[in-house]
């Protein structure tokens, strides 16, 4: 086998200038290419996953927010049945209380309405036996003399002030005594005796019927009124009766 050894180095030759060729001309650019690709795909890829940490994170804060607001929701809700539970709880035993109070009323009221009832009956059979005893006194009253019931008179009337004692009666003005029934001329007379006794002078006097006085006789001027009949007395008895009924 004979080798042409200029063809040879001609190839060669022709092969280093294609290689400089292609390699400043092909390769180069070509490099410089795939490096820019390769550092867009870089940067998409960073950028990529910049997003996707910073979704990550996103979805972790919402999470984190959601998971807050689930709290603070679940808090409020406690803190509303707490609340409603408390509420219900102060109706429920001011209620319990209002009706304990109106209970106590009514029994109180209803207790206070039987006493005043009872009361009433007893004031009432008080009045009542008091009436009869004053009709059933009408008849053996009228036995009764008058001097009977004058003893009593002339000390009351001897016990009044003297400046009061002075105005009954001054300067010959008659004063008028109810007798419960006319007078006799003796007990005109005793009548008569009386009021010198008690006054310390004489005075002039008019009589006048009561019968409400049932026995006895009764003075009534502006500056007192004396009193001594069996009306007074059985209403004395009266008013003691409701004194006790009171106590």
């Amino acid at each position: 086998m004979h080798l042409d050894w200029w063809t040879l180095g001609l190839q060669t030759v022709n092969l280093l200038v294609l290689l400089w060729l292609l390699g400043r001309f092909l390769f180069r650019p070509m490099a410089r290419i795939v490096a820019q690709r390769q550092q867009a795909a870089a940067k998409l890829l960073g950028d990529a996953e910049a997003k996707r940490a910073k979704a990550a994170e996103d979805l972790a804060g919402t999470q984190r927010e959601r998971g807050a607001l689930e709290s603070q929701k679940q808090q409020l809700i406690k803190d509303a049945q707490a609340e409603a539970e408390a509420t219900r709880t102060a109706i429920v035993e001011a209620a319990r209380k209002d009706a304990h109070r109106i209970e106590e009323d009514a029994k109180n009221a209803s207790t206070h309405l039987r006493a005043q009832a009872a009361e009433q009956v007893e004031r009432d059979a008080s009045r009542l036996a008091t009436e009869i005893a004053a009709r059933l006194l009408q008849g053996p009253a009228k036995q009764i003399p008058l001097t009977g019931f004058l003893g009593g008179f002339e000390h009351a009337l001897a016990s009044l002030p003297a400046e009061v004692r002075e105005r009954i009666g001054p300067q010959g003005k008659p004063i008028t005594v109810s007798l419960s029934r006319t007078p006799s001329p003796d007990d005109r007379e005793a009548l008569h005796a009386a009021l010198t006794r008690a006054l310390g002078r004489e005075v002039e006097f008019d009589t006048v019927v009561d019968p409400e006085l049932i026995g006895g006789l009764a003075l009534e001027t502006d500056m007192a009124a004396i009193e001594n009949s069996l009306r007074s007395d059985l209403s004395h008895v009266l008013d003691g009766l409701d004194d006790h009924d009171r106590h």
